[in-house]
């Protein structure tokens, strides 16, 4: 739902910078700054919805082969230590 959100702040962005020639009234110094700042904003919004995105993705995997994440990193975890103690007696031996 976070990623939807930061998705909605990001296409309002783009679309305010990409509305930026229409605010010719405005003085020249407040334009600069408008523009600074919502350039700043969409690309942390970008980098946030990209982010949770691929959060969401690995979520929803893990879901689909009904196992949750911290079993996923346990097994992880289980397999290079089993791995690393494997190497261990074969040199001691």
């Amino acid at each position: 739902m976070t990623s939807l959100h930061a998705l909605i702040t990001f296409m309002t962005s783009m679309s305010l910078f990409l509305r930026e020639g229409d605010l010719e009234e405005v003085p020249d110094g407040i334009i600069k700054s408008l523009t600074a700042g919502n350039t700043a904003i969409m690309i942390y919004t970008g980098m946030f919805t990209m982010t949770l995105g691929a959060f969401g993705l690995y979520t929803c995997c893990l879901m689909l082969d009904n196992i949750t994440s911290n079993e996923n990193l346990r097994t992880r975890w289980n397999a290079s230590r089993y791995k690393y103690i494997e190497k261990s007696r074969k040199k001691l031996s």
